[in-house]
């Protein structure tokens, strides 16, 4: 507790048996006169789920913070400022007659933590990541405790970061890649367009008629053609061969493909033990998908108690296509596409993939078996467990759980799953609850783990 005349420094995770009345109250109490906040107590402004650390205050110098130039909040006369320090941000309350001000900095944004003091009085010095700097004026006493614990704080979520950011990468690594006999619920796989050579291949096998063999410069034409959206019709299958084109690639995968009944707005309906999505075939004139098609896509979704909706499109999907159906949750894929199958990925596969990626972003990758993890990463000193989750463990859950169970292992200080197989909202859900870094694997090739890493 520091001198009264200047301010005060109350640690709060001491677990007193009472709170600092700085923090719980707005008139002082005792000898002591005045008031410390105009509008309501400090704890007010401190949300359920954080956790006060420190409660600083101070009577006259209020809070300074520096940009290109300096401002200075100061309490008018009856009140002070009281700054209460939590888990998560640093809260600054400054007494004024009209209203009391509040500035609000989260941890993360602190970048470099000093103090300065003489005999009586400190100043609290953070840095922030957008240059400014913040200047908390209190007491001496119990000052290095607060710059301790937001040193401490800021290492945390800088940890925290870096291991959001990997896990970031290779989730947007997953989630770009295509080959797999399960990349048609992928929600990116709309930005994918067919391979010529393929679309090619499969109008030659549909010819009913004979006919002489393409020659390159017909191929050079219909690359053209397919850039700028003008494939002619001839070139197009019609909904009957798009249908059984359809039901062609679902056979493959672990999806079970029928019709839907007449009165259904769709055309057919794919369905696995978890999901139900139902798929309208969109065969337009022009070859352009069109906002139109992808709008009545969304406006059916739950429809005959689908969970999505997929539009299977034989024209010729744009970015402005693909950006709104991402931003709609309608699922859109090219039908050319979607015979150019390959097996699932294997766990080799997800485990190769997660450790090129991870060494990209500059983890040092190892194997970890035998134990809990199938690899370790560290960097800067955190060490993170990788888990390689297939169908043929159980299901996602387990593995989440079985995750959660294994965080700290062999001093890790975080735990991945990488799975190649179906991840439900319920997964993400207790994954998010449990903290386990959840990365879904389902849109893997075995091929693209070379061909990513080396562009």
């Amino acid at each position: 507790m520091g001198v009264s005349s200047v301010g005060q420094i109350s640690n709060v995770t001491r677990g007193d048996s009472e709170l600092p009345a700085a923090l719980t109250r707005t008139v002082k109490r005792g000898f002591g006169s005045g008031e410390y906040l105009a509008d309501r107590p400090a704890i007010d402004a401190v949300a359920d789920d954080e956790t006060v650390q420190y409660v600083l205050t101070n009577r006259e110098r209020g809070i300074e913070i520096e940009r290109e130039t300096t401002t200075r909040v100061v309490p008018d006369s009856r009140y002070e400022t009281v700054v209460v320090v939590t888990g998560r941000r640093v809260i600054a309350l400054v007494g004024k007659v009209g209203g009391d001000r509040q500035l609000t900095l989260a941890i993360p944004e602190i970048s470099d933590v000093t103090t300065t003091a003489d005999r009586r009085t400190g100043e609290l010095i953070l840095g922030c990541a957008d240059g400014s700097t913040w200047r908390i004026h209190t007491v001496a006493d119990g000052l290095a405790g607060v710059a301790d614990y937001l040193r401490s704080r800021c290492e945390t979520c800088e940890r925290a970061s870096r291991m959001g950011v990997a896990t970031r990468s290779i989730r947007g690594l997953f989630e770009t890649t295509i080959g797999s006999a399960k990349s048609f619920e992928r929600d990116q796989v709309a930005e994918l367009i067919p391979s010529l050579d393929d679309s090619q291949r499969n109008r030659d096998e549909r010819a009913d008629t004979a006919g002489s063999e393409a020659e390159p410069a017909s191929t050079a034409t219909d690359s053209r053609n397919s850039e700028t959206g003008m494939t002619g019709e001839s070139d197009r299958p019609d909904e009957e061969t798009a249908i059984d084109e359809i039901l062609q690639a679902l056979a493959k995968t672990d999806w079970r493909a029928r019709g839907a009944q007449p009165e259904s707005p769709f055309d057919l309906l794919a369905e696995r033990e978890d999901e139900l999505v139902g798929v309208v075939v969109h065969c337009p004139d022009d070859g352009r998908v069109g906002r139109q098609a992808i709008e009545r896509c969304d406006a059916i979704t739950g429809a005959g108690g689908t969970d999505t909706v997929m539009l299977a499109t034989t024209g010729t999907i744009s970015d402005t296509d693909a950006r709104l159906a991402a931003d709609l949750g309608v699922r859109l894929r090219n039908v050319a596409t979607m015979r150019d199958t390959a097996d699932p990925p294997t766990v080799e596969a997800v485990t190769e993939m997660v450790s090129k990626v991870l060494g990209t972003a500059g983890w040092e990758v190892r194997s970890a078996a035998p134990g809990p993890f199938d690899l370790l990463a560290e960097c800067g000193g955190d060490l993170m467990g990788v888990v390689v989750h297939s169908p043929e463990d159980g299901t996602v859950r387990d593995s989440i759980e079985h995750c959660d169970g294994v965080t700290g292992a062999a001093g890790t200080d975080a735990v991945m799953l990488a799975t190649t197989g179906t991840v439900r909202d319920d997964d993400e859900r207790l994954a998010d609850e449990l903290g386990v870094r959840l990365v879904k694997s389902d849109s893997l090739a075995p091929r693209h783990v070379t061909e990513i890493a080396d562009e």
